[in-house]
């Protein structure tokens, strides 16, 4: 590796700075009681398991029979089950690299490989064993989680994401790769290790069904004579479940806890090796990251459509991003002789039990309180990834699933890509003036043969047809969404407290901090204010649609038709929209009340078939009404004639319900495709009709 690739460390680091806290040396103590512990209580059950076998097939009476010897083998066969059901699940491999992931070679990244060496011998950290890349915005240690783990030392990988590569300079990479790197060189990272491969048994035998469980369920379903053996172990198996279920519930909270700690703990290795600055910039980018790569691959998705496919998905995620950064409002300035702060304090802070992580304003302000000072270097990381072209491609390549030869997409260079997504974009990008009124929200659309009846019910602001549209448009529809924005993100601050994901004592909403125990009334009056917000949308929508009659009314009639034709069409695929949606609603929730079911009765079993078989027939109903929309022009979209044809596309709807996970798969997708392109087509055609609007 070139010297001058490598960021120099801070070189003004107070004594001690990383020597871990009595708090995190107290919860190491912690997990690796609770970990002995549950070793302990997992020993008794298998020795009372095995031990049960052993009396059961020692057991003598004083006379047998034939039929008595069958009794008590099946007895003993019946109660075998009991220790392979807890033996199973140590011998599962429970890590390997996933398909998305893509494994380095030293020799093909010699760059990358020597930049990782060299932090690893700052960090006092073992070099990786393996270094993977992936597409994420992300970047974390995995080990191999096998029975071998609990017993022996294993070797920990590290796994990079591109995709915060992309956002990343040389200092803030190597700041991210030191975070890591503090957690190689953790000794409690061992207890992590047990906890994942402890974790993964608990959940497997808790929640987890196999084989196993489908010969139980068999059995239970046979003749009485023969099924009560398989009642009692159901019923012993199922006080196991309880209890282990109770332990992973236990190691988890103070594994969470911990993991917290730790965090802090890499983030002082982090400072020490890239400075206070960098540690908290890593941080406040990695949403603007994190959202550029969602919106690129979502909008890739739509091109995937049309049986394309980009080179290269940090191409579009470099255009998200810069988007993103010039709309983002800049931190507060810093106060006199105080270091600048990135992240406001009213964040809300996560209970230890449901977040691994700390709130970032609290990692800020630990990186903060005794400032670090260090160079920054803002080259981009990319300069250590050898050959980062085919590299950014390969990575793409596994973004996209296996397809058949003929379903293949093609693949076309991430600029033609990007210039078909802007075309899409483009018909969904609506006029500033809106004020983002029409971004999220499915409008009130009215009849358009009913629209002159609006005059009886519904009345525009005062004054001529253009100071109406004025008024409707001005800067209280702006002012009125933004404020609904805003109370959104507050409503979500007040689930984590009526769930009691948080211990924090207060919370501010509109500037006024308030008692954790108000947080229930003063969400129901932030559903109240919605709920009047719900009710001046619809009766903008109203007023809106009758100013354009209005107006059309006196417009040349190529232009009224024009538009009338347009107005059809929204009113057609929102129809069809608010049933897909139903349909995809009532689906989700049929599918996961059959999940938290162990066993289905015949009279659930006919009731489901009976409910699937009604959503089956209303899309049916959907699609055929569909097919009496014809298409209108839109980008991308003039091969299909009708609405139905875009929907179905080269889907088949499946035939009568059955209660099988073919049947529900196959009627899933559908039910929820329908609803992803009725959404679509709905913001595009409505981006249509607002211009046309516009223009009268």
């Amino acid at each position: 590796m070139t010297p001058a690739l490598y960021p120099p460390s801070p070189t003004d680091v107070p004594v001690g700075y990383t020597k871990p806290h009595g708090r995190y040396t107290l919860l190491v103590a912690t997990m690796l009681a609770s970990i002995i512990v549950f070793i302990g209580l997992y020993g008794l059950l298998l020795t009372g398991a095995v031990l049960l076998v052993e009396h059961a097939a020692l057991f003598r009476f004083e006379s047998y029979s034939g039929r008595l010897v069958l009794a008590q083998l099946a007895v003993v066969l019946a109660l075998t089950m009991l220790p392979v059901f807890l033996l199973k699940f140590l011998f599962k491999k429970r890590w390997a690299a996933p398909n998305d992931q893509l494994r380095l070679k030293p020799e093909e990244q010699p760059t990358l490989f020597a930049f990782v060496r060299q932090l690893c011998q700052e960090a006092g950290a073992p070099m990786p064993k393996h270094i993977y890349l992936s597409s994420e915005v992300n970047a974390s240690v995995s080990y191999d989680s096998t029975l071998r783990s609990l017993f022996l030392p294993t070797d920990k990988n590290l796994l990079i994401g591109l995709g915060l590569v992309n956002g990343l300079n040389l200092t803030e990479f190597k700041a991210v790769l030191a975070h890591e790197f503090g957690h190689f060189a953790q000794r409690s990272m061992k207890l992590g290790s047990y906890v994942h491969t402890l974790s993964g048994m608990i959940h497997d035998m808790v929640f987890q069904r196999d084989k196993w469980d489908e010969v139980l369920e068999n059995w239970r379903r046979s003749d009485l004579r023969i099924s009560w053996l398989a009642w009692i172990l159901s019923g012993i198996v199922w006080v196991v479940r309880k209890l282990l279920q109770l332990a992973y519930q236990g190691i988890h909270l103070v594994h969470a806890s911990l993991s917290r700690e730790m965090e802090f703990q890499a983030d002082r290795v982090a400072v020490r090796l890239a400075g206070s600055d960098a540690m908290c910039q890593v941080l406040y980018q990695l949403a603007p990251v994190n959202d550029a790569l969602s919106m690129a691959t979502s909008q890739l998705s739509v091109a995937l459509d049309h049986k394309l496919a980009t080179d290269d998905v940090f191409y579009h995620q470099s255009i998200y991003l810069a988007e993103n950064l010039a709309k983002r409002e800049a931190p507060a300035p810093a106060a006199p002789g105080e270091p600048r702060r990135l992240f406001r304090p009213d964040e809300v802070n996560v209970v230890e039990m449901y977040a691994s992580h700390p709130a970032d304003y609290l990692r800020e302000q630990q990186a903060q309180a005794r400032p670090v000072p260090g160079p920054t270097d803002e080259r981009s990381a990319w300069l250590l990834f050898d050959n980062a072209v085919e590299l950014r491609r390969a990575v793409t390549r596994k973004l996209y699933p296996e397809f058949a030869p003929a379903q293949a997409p093609e693949v076309r260079p991430a600029a033609e890509i990007e210039a078909f997504l802007a075309a899409e974009r483009n018909e969904m990008t609506y006029h500033p003036m809106y004020g983002d009124t029409y971004e999220y929200r499915i409008i009130t659309t009215l009849d358009p043969d009913k629209l002159a009846d609006l005059a009886d019910t519904t009345v525009l602001p005062p004054g001529t047809l253009a100071e109406a549209r004025a008024a409707l448009f001005g800067p209280e529809l702006k002012a009125r969404t933004a404020a609904h924005t805003v109370r959104q993100a507050d409503l979500q601050k007040l689930a984590l407290f009526q769930r009691g994901h948080t211990k924090d004592t207060t919370f501010i909403v509109s500037g006024s901090r308030y008692p954790a125990a108000e947080a229930a009334t003063v969400a129901a009056r932030l559903e109240q204010e919605n709920e009047l917000y719900r009710t001046e949308c619809e009766l903008f929508d109203r007023q809106t649609a009758l100013l354009y009659h209005y107006l059309f009314a006196s417009a040349p009639a190529a232009q009224r038709e024009e538009w009338l034709a347009r107005y059809r069409f929204q009113f057609g695929i929102q129809r069809a929209y608010e049933m897909a949606r139903k349909v995809d609603l009532e689906t989700s929730h049929l599918v996961y009340q059959i999940q938290q079911q162990e066993t289905i009765s015949q009279a659930d079993l006919t009731r489901y078939v009976a409910e699937f078989e009604q959503l089956r027939t209303l899309l049916d109903m959907t699609l055929e009404t569909a097919k009496t929309v014809l298409m209108l022009p839109l980008a991308h979209l003039d091969t299909y004639a009708n609405l139905a044809a875009f929907v179905l596309q080269d889907r088949v709807m499946p035939s009568h319900a059955l209660l099988s996970n073919l049947w529900i798969g196959t009627f899933v997708r559908v039910s929820s495709r329908a609803e992803e392109q009725l959404r679509r087509l709905y913001f595009k055609n409505l981006g249509v009709l607002l211009r046309l609007q516009e223009a009268v």
